[in-house]
């Protein structure tokens, strides 16, 4: 497990097994801020944003897709919110078919 502080109100942590790697990233403050993420290089698919309409939140601002080109990414987040991200299985050109 990966752990990082983004500030003293902002907590990311990244989970993995194998291939397979998860992140939640926590913003803690009663306002917006932009987080500072360390995640493993790749594409991450969004999987929940507390801020969502759905559960009655001012509706999410994360892309759906997000990809981590270098060592950090920045997420905007609004306040007492956090995201859960999963980074996708990208085809290897070894061994691929033509």
């Amino acid at each position: 497990m990966n752990t990082w502080t983004c500030g003293p109100k902002a907590l990311g942590l990244e989970r993995w097994s194998g291939d397979d790697r998860v992140a939640a990233v926590f913003n803690f403050d009663e306002q917006t801020r932009t987080i500072c993420t360390r995640l493993a290089l790749g594409s991450w698919n969004f999987i929940l944003d507390s801020s969502d309409s759905c559960w009655f939140g001012t509706g999410s601002a994360i892309p759906r897709l997000l990809r981590a080109a270098r060592e950090s990414v920045n997420l905007t987040m609004p306040p007492l919110s956090f995201v859960l991200l999963r980074r996708t299985k990208e085809e290897s050109p070894i061994g691929r078919a033509s």
